[in-house]
């Protein structure tokens, strides 16, 4: 599940995995008025251990450079993730953008926790579905023999 939110007049796209959240490096470079490259150069001095592992997931999509496509490396970052890396962004707007953010992602977290009850279910009915399947299965090739 992806939703977009309006920050500082930019679309940031948070995007749910598992009872995860996380927004991206590019998002926190156009919000924060940042070249992305140094957002990466941020990331990748961190320790790498298991914080930032679980935290900061490498990824990339294509994008047109003239005639090429070329991968774009980006970061997708949790919430934890973000507070360490904007916590040295300083002033009176990064403070503004940084409660903006913090928002957003607790505003997915309580949409992900209220829609839990409903995919709970879901996975229940699909469980239930797949093992009937499993047993007429089993029936029709008792059938067949």
């Amino acid at each position: 599940m992806t939703d977009l939110v309006l920050i500082n007049n930019q679309e940031v796209s948070f995007e749910v995995v598992g009872e995860q959240t996380f927004t991206t490096s590019l998002d926190i470079a156009s919000v924060f008025k940042k070249r992305h490259d140094n957002i990466i150069a941020q990331i990748e001095a961190l320790p790498n251990d298991d914080f930032r592992r679980l935290n900061f997931k490498a990824s990339s999509k294509p994008r047109q450079n003239g005639l090429f496509v070329k991968d774009t490396k980006f970061y997708l970052i949790t919430k934890d993730g973000f507070c360490l890396l904007v916590m040295g962004f300083t002033g009176e707007k990064a403070y503004k953008f940084k409660v903006e953010f913090i928002n957003a992602f607790n505003k997915m977290e309580a949409m992900i926790k209220l829609s839990r009850p409903h995919l709970d279910k879901l996975a229940q009915s699909v469980g239930e579905l797949n093992s009937k399947l499993a047993y007429l299965e089993d029936k029709n090739r008792v059938l067949a023999d």
